[in-house]
């Protein structure tokens, strides 16, 4: 794990990040700022069922020190209150349905047209524009 996360570090991209073996955790590469260098920095990012990121951004995490307060104050009976509440206050997000294409299935004069064993079908998109319905 060391050499792979070694090699991330003198070859990645400035804020390139990469997937570990644990869903919804990456290793994030930080570029130098103000006098600190090139360093690394776990993001903890939840993902759905594919494995992607659901947020742009996740929380970084730059040290175990810092993983230590994280664990404290995620702990701490107070936070879950306020999440609670915060919960009860807050209008909840309208869930995304996956939408499904548009299609318009348009078949020669009007009907599936067979030649030669060939079957003919154009799928189609809306027109932006068009007044056609």
């Amino acid at each position: 794990m060391e050499s792979k996360l070694a090699d991330f570090l003198k070859s990645g991209k400035d804020w390139e990040r990469k997937p570990t073996t644990v869903p919804g955790v990456f290793v994030l590469k930080l570029p130098p700022f103000r006098g600190s260098p090139t360093r690394l920095a776990v993001e903890l990012n939840p993902v759905d069922e594919a494995g992607r990121p659901t947020r742009k951004r996740g929380v970084l995490v730059r040290s175990s020190e810092e993983l230590a307060e994280y664990k404290r104050l995620m702990n701490d009976e107070k936070l879950a209150l306020l999440l609670k509440s915060v919960d009860e206050l807050s209008p909840k997000p309208a869930k995304k349905e996956e939408s499904k294409p548009d299609l318009i299935e348009i078949y020669p004069g009007g009907r599936k047209f067979m030649n030669d064993l060939t079957s003919v079908t154009v799928l189609v998109g809306p027109v932006s524009g068009c007044r056609c319905m």
